[in-house]
């Protein structure tokens, strides 16, 4: 089984990708996620204090996306983050964010910033017609999320089941 390593500062873990499942390994633990069932991890570090997420892999049309991840990510002190990750780097720039979820006719556009330090997308709710709450409570009251991420580049669809996720994203806010 092909393995890819990626080391993810959005978890503050390194996490172990294959075609089927993704190895999340924390300080203490290896938990392995699956496209069908979100799951609530945390870990902790002496310089940012205690960090939660819940996460979830996708699948995705796209052979270069063969493990996409969405992070709901929340640390000590800081604001809750929305993260994409292990989709193609925004080389090309403007990226903009479709989402539809499936209980909702309508499809949001949203727009991104891409890091190449940390290689990951984060959605930015400032000046969107989606907010941040509104999109968690959707992700709690909805049975699947599609994705399409477009650019000049590329156009990826990806796919989330939301399985689980209101218990995941639970523990994220105690």
């Amino acid at each position: 089984m092909k393995r890819i390593i990626i080391l993810v500062k959005l978890l503050l873990f390194s996490i172990l990708c294959s075609a089927q499942t993704v190895d999340v390994i924390t300080s203490s633990r290896t938990i392995e996620l699956s496209p069908d069932k979100w799951v609530f991890v945390t870990d902790t570090t002496a310089f940012d204090g205690v960090s939660r997420a819940a996460i979830i892999v996708g699948t995705s049309n796209d052979n270069y996306v063969r493990t996409p991840i969405l992070g709901v990510n929340k640390t000590d002190g800081q604001e809750t983050v929305v993260h994409l990750v292990y989709f193609p780097a925004d080389i090309c720039g403007n990226s903009t964010l479709l989402v539809k979820f499936s209980g909702d006719p309508k499809v949001y556009k949203l727009k991104v910033g891409y890091s190449f330090q940390t290689k990951r997308y984060t959605i930015l709710f400032d000046n969107n017609e989606l907010s941040q709450y509104l999109f968690i409570n959707k992700l709690r009251t909805n049975l699947n999320l599609d994705m399409r991420l477009m650019n000049s580049c590329n156009i990826v669809d990806v796919k989330f089941s939301l399985s689980g996720v209101s218990e995941a994203l639970m523990q994220l806010e105690r």
